[in-house]
């Protein structure tokens, strides 16, 4: 897909390929180092004919070598989640979920809204995805950095890269109900997935290829009933330390000029 093929360029350190659409000048990683790159950059697709604007903000995160990161990064993804404006609400929606209750509640432009991670055998990537009808795409990314930001831990020396943190932000950590909830929902998916003789084999040939042993789910349920709101909020500003990596693809003449100064006012690097 075009998301995944950019992605993979960006983790593969060529994220600043060259393009009629614009995109970064970052240096590409030397080949054959054996351990992908990450380097973010940002692309920009023209697509004037399209209804919405799709737009993506991701950052480096964990890989699977990185055992703790990788369950952490994945309750994150749960407590961020998000969907469609489309019938938002009903069990089993998600509607407790950040990007639901933050998001697309209080913003009736955004059409979708959800927190993604991919994870790669030495690194990973973590970010929002979003789409909005035209002209709101520079507004849209805005959005979508203000929610990472808001779930970095405050005082810490993660919160320390940037001085236009918002006002509010030190308020807006990770609580303990949402941990709970986030685990929750991440151990119940699990579970119900594995319940499937297909998914279980599939879940083995991928664990023993990758790592060479297979992690019972009880240890899996185990490692994420481990994770505290802290460690949730530590991840998410670790997030804010590398480059971030920004996608659009539709109406971009508008995110591509201020991109910019939307990033550097929520102190993240391109």
């Amino acid at each position: 897909s075009w998301l995944r093929s950019i992605l993979v360029r960006g983790v593969s350190g060529a994220s600043g390929a060259s393009g009629a659409s614009g995109a970064s000048d970052t240096p590409a990683a030397t080949a054959g180092s054996g351990r992908a790159v990450y380097t973010g950059g940002a692309w920009f697709e023209s697509k004037p004919d399209v209804d919405f604007s799709q737009v993506y903000l991701g950052f480096k995160s964990a890989g699977i070598d990185n055992e703790h990161g990788l369950y952490v990064y994945a309750v994150l993804q749960m407590l961020l989640g998000g969907g469609g404006s489309f019938s938002a609400g009903g069990p089993g929606k998600g509607m407790y979920s950040r990007l639901y209750t933050r998001v697309l509640n209080q913003h009736a432009w955004i059409e979708s809204c959800v927190a993604f991670h991919h994870c790669y055998t030495d690194t990973g990537l973590f970010g929002i995805s979003a789409s909005c009808r035209p002209p709101n795409e520079h507004a849209l990314l805005d959005v979508m950095a203000a929610e990472i930001e808001a779930v970095a831990a405050p005082g810490d020396r993660h919160a320390q890269r940037s001085a236009s943190r918002r006002a509010y932000a030190a308020h807006d950590g990770p609580s303990r109900l949402e941990v709970r909830r986030a685990k929750n929902q991440l151990k119940s998916n699990l579970l119900m997935n594995l319940e499937s003789r297909m998914v279980q084999l599939e879940d083995l040939g991928r664990q023993v290829q990758v790592s060479g042993r297979k992690v019972p789910a009880e240890a899996m349920v185990d490692r994420i009933e481990a994770i505290t709101a802290d460690d949730i909020a530590k991840a998410a500003a670790a997030l804010l330390e590398s480059p971030a990596t920004v996608l659009a693809q539709g109406h971009v003449d508008s995110i591509r000029s201020l991109h910019p100064k939307v990033v550097a006012r929520r102190g993240i690097r391109l």
